[in-house]
């Protein structure tokens, strides 16, 4: 099965448990994700999905790849804005409350980052706080588990 072909949440989902903290691992799945820019929701729920499956000390990777894709794909398009904007605030939140020393430091930094920042995430969480709740793993506190 070849990465370059028509978009499959399956080699997605392998792609990202195979993510890693090097630059060269975040730089390529983030290609492939611009690549399949016209399947941006189905890579987001699928990222997103997959964020919260994931050790938490791997979440870190998501939200750099998270990141990347922003940076990159404005330039050929807004998909992943619009898709990334409903979903970066919980997983920031996520990894600043319940990440090692590292990692909250790592998601403060992305959260104040231009390209996190102008998208204003935080404003957004009254709006999306309800679908935050149907997620997978979240309780009655509204807090995710896992």
């Amino acid at each position: 099965m070849n990465g370059d072909g028509a978009f499959n949440a399956h080699i997605l989902v392998d792609k990202l448990a195979k993510l890693n903290s090097s630059q060269q691992s975040i730089e390529t799945l983030s290609h492939w994700c611009i690549f399949h820019r016209r399947n941006a929701k189905q890579v987001v729920e699928t990222w997103e999905r997959q964020f919260y499956s994931s050790p938490k000390d791997q979440r870190l990777y998501f939200l750099y790849l998270a990141n990347d894709i922003l940076q990159n794909s404005r330039r050929k398009s807004m998909e992943f804005v619009g898709e990334f904007w409903k979903v970066i605030p919980y997983a920031l939140r996520d990894v600043i409350d319940n990440g090692d020393e590292f990692g909250r430091k790592a998601a403060v930094r992305l959260e104040n980052s231009k390209e996190i920042s102008q998208a204003d995430w935080r404003s957004t969480a009254a709006v999306n706080r309800e679908r935050a709740r149907r997620l997978p793993g979240f309780g009655a506190a509204g807090g995710h588990r896992g």
